[in-house]
């Protein structure tokens, strides 16, 4: 039987087996869960697709059955992990990139470090598309829309000058967006941008959702977070109160099967 999934994006960070009392943040997620999210995906009738095709194809009416892979800040193990297993599975995706931080240790990972910029010409050389994460990671939806604005166009200017080619998608810090945010990236040149936690609407080029896969995700909550009601039944009052609770017993069934 055919299946019928609506568009997904999922929102990771770095790609590497890193405890869960180092990684305090949920930044990390094992390269061998991540395989597991590809196989899964695919089986449920997922077919993968860089972020700004995939916002492309839901400008158009469609984006059905499609899904993108995007990584946020633009960590080295995009490049030294994530890459060559991308390559294997033959799946495109997306970095969003941090042009201020570029080389810089990560600040809530200081073990490892972003990328520097002729790291991140290198990964874009092999085909992953590369996006803005504003210029030095502020919360935008906090600035005025001057300084916003500031922050989007000088991150596209750098990473276009980097890569000598368009860059087209943000993804706003933290996954925060006002209506002046919105307004600014739309003003900075970006065709999409893209919130997290869920936030957002396919009926909004500039607020397109995504969902946060971080340290421990499991198959159950992919599962989930494939079903366009989660983020709204999650924020229920009553699940709320207890979305704490929820998330222990998703981990604690994955411990346990």
């Amino acid at each position: 039987m055919k299946h019928s999934n609506p568009p997904l994006a999922l929102n990771y960070h770095g790609v590497a087996r890193v405890s869960l009392r180092r990684d305090p943040r949920n930044l990390f997620v094992a390269p061998e869960d991540l395989q597991k999210h590809i196989t899964k995906l695919r089986a449920w009738g997922y077919v993968f697709a860089a972020f700004g095709d995939l916002a492309e194809q839901v400008s158009e009416g469609r984006g059905v059955n499609s899904v993108s892979l995007t990584f946020d800040d633009g960590l080295l193990d995009n490049l030294t992990t994530l890459l060559p297993l991308l390559r294997a599975e033959n799946v495109p995706a997306t970095v969003f990139a941090v042009p201020g931080w570029f080389g810089e240790p990560h600040p809530d990972a200081p073990w490892t470090r972003i990328m520097t910029a002729d790291e991140v010409r290198e990964l874009a050389a092999n085909g992953i598309e590369i996006g803005a994460h504003s210029m030095t990671h502020r919360d935008l939806s906090a600035l005025s829309y001057e300084d916003a604005h500031g922050e989007l166009l000088t991150s596209k200017r750098v990473l276009e000058e980097l890569l000598q080619a368009p860059v087209s998608v943000a993804a706003y810090p933290y996954g925060h967006s006002s209506e002046e945010t919105r307004r600014a990236c739309r003003d900075a040149g970006f065709r999409f941008a893209c919130a997290a936690k869920g936030l957002g609407a396919w009926t909004d080029p500039y607020a397109l959702p995504r969902h946060g896969i971080g340290n421990g995700s499991t198959i159950l909550s992919l599962r989930l977070k494939r079903n366009p009601r989660y983020h709204g039944l999650m924020d229920s009052r009553p699940l709320s109160l207890g979305r704490g609770a929820v998330r222990t017993w998703i981990r604690l069934m994955q411990r346990g099967g």
